[in-house]
């Protein structure tokens, strides 16, 4: 059985034939089991696969040149990589081949878009290509099937590209405007649980369970803006960047009299030694910390707002913890009491400031959520003068009552 076919090759029609045949002997014999997302359980919903066939590549884009409605950017970007493949080791029939669904009398590529157009323009006019059938009757039951076979189609093992994060950005959007362009009957409702169930499905394990929450709320943000939650991120394209905000959103600006440190709430201990770096350097300086959430776990619940609360409490719980460890472990040593003022007036410096907003329904995103140690409140007034605000457990400690207590221990 041939299994690599050079573009010269790919030009004979009994060539093709030996190819075809070469898939139907790795259906048959493997990927019944192995490629369960082109032939098995793992197929989009509504597809049903009829076989491979002789095509000619222009019949495949008889409306049209090469669209390539499933990726966000145009082009796969790694169509010179592709080529290369094609060009230097053949086509290789261990790969599945072109997916094409069919539309009436014509087709639509789900994947393969780049593959093919490089063999049309090496002069191959003919392509074996495993074909489907839309098993369910109606224009929004073939949409739904061509947008989920375009994402995953392509996180099969060929030389064309994964979806990349915009693609399925777009395609679980899409799916998301057909449930209310079908009244329901087709695509996702605009539910974050459903829209990340679907993230997962198209994306496979593509991306890390905090990539696919980020992906998630991004659809489920652009459909649903009053009530979008931030997801938090370093990266430079993002919306809710980390520290453009501090800057330009929150208007939060270094001087010599004060310095805010901003950290993941749930890693707030990391800041210390940075805080402790700032406090020295700038002597004269209140030293603020202030946390942000990140990308609220969708594995703990889908209630945001409480979420949000205990990823607040949990972050300012480990800046007093650790801020009470490190005087008690100074003061322990010290019996000057000047010299224990002096100490814990450095500490004071270092303060746990507040946290950003991440809920566009119940907070201001225009400026920081406060902490109030003395009254162990968090609170933010809003945009219509109201004021957003929740408490510690009552059995949290303060860090003041903590300072309070190693003084008397001390005396």
């Amino acid at each position: 059985m041939k299994y690599i076919f050079t573009l010269s090759e790919l030009k004979s029609k009994e060539k093709l034939e030996e190819l075809k045949d070469s898939y139907n002997f790795l259906y048959s014999n493997s990927w019944q089991d192995t490629e369960t997302i082109a032939f098995g359980k793992d197929l989009p919903k509504h597809l049903e696969f009829k076989g491979f066939e002789i095509v000619a590549i222009k019949d495949l884009y008889e409306n049209g040149g090469v669209e390539q409605y499933h990726r966000q950017n145009g082009l796969n970007d790694k169509i010179q990589q592709v080529q290369k493949s094609i060009e230097g080791y053949g086509w290789k029939a261990k790969h599945v081949p072109p997916q094409v669904i069919k539309c009436g009398t014509g087709w639509d590529v789900g994947t393969g878009n780049t593959r093919l157009q490089i063999l049309a323009s090496r002069g191959v006019t003919h392509m074996v290509v495993a074909t489907y059938d839309v098993n369910v009757q109606g224009e929004y039951a073939y949409e739904q099937a061509l947008i989920e076979a375009g994402q995953t189609f392509n996180c099969q093992s060929d030389p064309a590209s994964l979806p990349d994060k915009k693609d399925i950005i777009n395609a679980v959007s899409k799916l998301v405007d057909l449930y209310k362009k079908s009244d329901g009957a087709f695509g996702i409702p605009n539910d974050i649980d459903k829209i990340r169930e679907k993230v997962l499905e198209l994306s496979k394990a593509t991306f890390t369970p905090k990539t696919r929450d980020v992906l998630s709320f991004t659809v489920h943000n652009t459909h649903n803006p009053n009530g979008a939650i931030a997801a938090w991120q370093t990266s430079g394209n993002a919306k809710w960047n980390i520290d453009k905000a501090k800057t330009n959103t929150f208007k939060l600006h270094d001087s010599e009299n004060v310095r805010y440190l901003i950290t993941t709430s749930s890693k707030t201990t990391l800041v210390w030694q940075k805080a402790i770096k700032e406090a020295n350097d700038y002597p004269n300086a209140d030293i603020r910390i202030i946390a942000h959430t990140g990308v609220l776990d969708l594995q703990g619940g889908y209630d945001f707002e409480e979420i949000f609360k205990d990823r607040c409490r949990d972050s300012l719980n480990q800046f007093n913890s650790l801020k009470g460890e490190c005087l008690s472990f100074v003061l322990s040593a010290l019996k000057d009491e000047k010299n224990k003022e002096i100490l814990i007036n450095k500490f004071n410096r270092i303060s746990f400031y507040g946290v950003y907003p991440s809920l566009t329904d119940c907070h201001n995103m225009d400026t920081i959520i406060h902490y109030n140690s003395n009254s162990k409140t968090f609170t933010q007034t809003q945009k219509d003068k109201s004021t957003y605000s929740f408490k510690l457990d009552k059995d949290e400690s303060c860090i003041d009552e903590l300072i309070e207590e190693l003084l008397e221990k001390a005396a």
